[in-house]
């Protein structure tokens, strides 16, 4: 159920914070319906990097990310026919400020699982870029 979903989150993410040395740096990456969780997140805790994959926002995200986040690394993924997905994405990156900032845009209307498996290099990709801003 989505009501519990941030709620959901805050645990994992202080479970994780528990696992790791106390001033790491941690990064988030929202997928799907799930960026509007890293949002939420990103708003309440120290977050360093923040990604979205495949991930549409209603425009009060869109006005939350660009009030509060637009000055971390922003990392987003989104391919061009992905409905309103793609518009989201170019309106986050538009916002974006942080001069690592970066999207990475795909042909067709691949959401989600499926990037991954037609680009082999995307999960590389991904876990280099957040390697580069959380070191």
């Amino acid at each position: 159920m989505s009501a519990h979903w941030p709620e959901d989150v805050q645990i994992a993410f202080d479970y994780l914070k528990g696992k790791i040395a106390k001033n790491s740096k941690v990064g988030i990456i929202g997928a799907s319906c799930g960026g509007s969780q890293a949002i939420t997140l990103a708003e309440k805790e120290s977050i360093s990097a923040i990604s979205f994959f495949s991930s549409s926002q209603r425009d009060e995200n869109i006005a939350r990310y660009s009030k509060t986040l637009v000055e971390q690394p922003t990392l987003i993924i989104a391919s061009e026919n992905d409905g309103r997905t793609f518009t989201s994405a170019k309106l986050l990156f538009s916002a974006a400020k942080h001069p690592n900032s970066k999207m990475i845009s795909y042909k067709g209307s691949m959401h989600g699982y499926p990037l991954l498996e037609s680009d082999k290099q995307l999960t590389q990709t991904i876990v280099a870029w957040f390697a580069s801003e959380l070191k």
